[in-house]
């Protein structure tokens, strides 16, 4: 970490230091859990001709991902380096992107370009588990498609968290990360992979169209945006009691609990009303049997005709009013705890019912809620911010991508090899 100048005189430095200090305690402890987290966050302007095609072979991941870095022809590059767009061919379309080869612009995010080869990438390395060949061609355009929006909003933020976290600081804080990637990152590909060493894992990754090198930039990139989005969502916010009262109060129905017992049960069912008698005098004879100090246990298992009798006869939670019986519901919710039922008759047959225990109806307290009412809040705030902070991003940022719609008033791609320019 660094550390704050004891010789300095000079307050601002102090205070600058301390800042840097700041950042990398954050972006440290939330490594483990920024590299896949889900996005929450909202859309950016970035549009599409229409919804993509089911990738039937390869579906769509239930998460986002990250992206792999611009620069993929140049491993060697930093990955924040910006890199100047190569020129499309005046002979392609701004949609077609057949046969999709790794080099081809698919994005841009401000000066930043989006390869199809990032997207590609981090397919296979969300899908380790699943892919032990390439990606067909004709199956890239959809994926890519798909998969595309979620690389725009990384690379906004990849690209304002450089802006934004001071120089001085920006290799410690990659270092860190690249070390998370090597202490475990690494190991669980290996684990996913089904590969017992290094070189096996860069062997698979390699024939599927990525490396080890790849999937490091793809990891750092998508930790660093993943952990700025998450401390620019919570900066400024706080949660006070008078918010989690209200919360409470307009939530008490979360907060309330029907009354519920547990309960055994001797049944005896009537297939014919000739049968009726005997019916009667099998449960008589349980229930003297208990009464005599058998356990209702072994009755049940040797004579009880209901769903649970190989159970003892043991019946889980029940709520008030939910048994199809009302003549049990009724008992089991009046009765002393541990006392026998009369003989109960219904339509099905005879029941004998005893209540092990019961809890009546209550409200949780507010006391006992707070922590989690907090939470809640606390994630109510992050998506929040999350959204509103991605949207302020776009609306400074100008996007394009190979699927725009022409005429949309979003950016479009110039054939020319230009950069993109919006139409108006």
């Amino acid at each position: 970490m660094l550390r704050i100048a004891e010789s300095s005189n000079n307050l601002s430095n102090v205070l600058r230091h301390t800042f840097f200090a700041a950042i990398l305690i954050g972006f440290l402890a939330g490594i483990a859990v920024a590299q896949y987290a889900p996005a929450q966050y909202g859309s950016t302007q970035v549009q599409t001709l229409s919804a993509p095609p089911k990738v039937t072979q390869y579906p769509q991941s239930q998460y986002p991902q990250a992206q792999l870095p611009h620069h993929v022809q140049s491993l060697q590059s930093p990955p924040w380096q910006t890199r100047p767009a190569p020129a499309l061919s005046a002979e392609i379309a701004p949609c077609e992107i057949e046969p999709c080869e790794d080099a081809q612009i698919v994005a841009r995010v401000g000066s930043e370009v989006v390869l199809a080869s990032e997207v590609i990438s981090l397919f296979v390395r969300d899908f380790l588990d699943k892919i032990d060949k390439p990606i067909p061609h004709e199956q890239r355009k959809d994926l890519i498609r798909g998969r595309l929006k979620y690389h725009t909003e990384l690379k906004l933020l990849y690209l304002d968290a450089q802006r934004s976290i001071p120089k001085e600081a920006m290799p410690k804080i990659k270092e860190s990360i690249t070390k998370h990637f090597e202490d475990k990152e690494i190991k669980s590909m290996m684990k996913i992979a089904k590969v017992d060493s290094r070189q096996a894992l860069e062997d698979k990754l390699r024939t599927l169209g990525t490396s080890i090198a790849r999937q490091k930039l793809i990891f750092i990139e998508r930790a660093l945006a993943m952990q700025w989005l998450q401390q620019q969502a919570t900066a400024g916010k706080t949660i006070t009691h008078e918010m989690l009262l209200e919360y409470y109060n307009e939530h008490l129905t979360d907060f309330e609990h029907e009354a519920r017992a547990r309960w055994e049960e001797l049944t005896v069912k009537v297939p014919t009303r000739s049968a009726r008698e005997e019916a009667y005098a099998r449960i008589v004879q349980m229930g003297n049997r208990v009464q005599d100090g058998v356990s209702f246990s072994e009755v049940a298992k040797n004579g009880s005709d209901g769903i649970t009798a190989h159970k003892g006869g043991v019946r889980n939670w029940t709520t008030k009013g939910s048994l199809v019986l009302s003549e049990i519901d009724e008992a089991i919710f009046s009765l002393p705890v541990g006392a026998l039922s009369r003989i109960i008759e219904t339509e099905s047959g005879f029941h004998i019912v005893r209540v092990i225990e019961r809890e009546d109806a209550y409200r949780t307290p507010f006391s006992e809620v707070q922590g989690e009412i907090s939470k809640t809040i606390e994630e109510q705030q992050q998506m929040q911010g999350r959204k509103e902070y991605l949207a302020k991003l776009t609306s400074q940022t100008k996007i394009w991508t190979i699927f725009d719609k022409p005429g949309s008033g979003e950016l479009q791609a110039d054939l020319r090899g230009k950069s993109p320019t919006r139409e108006h």
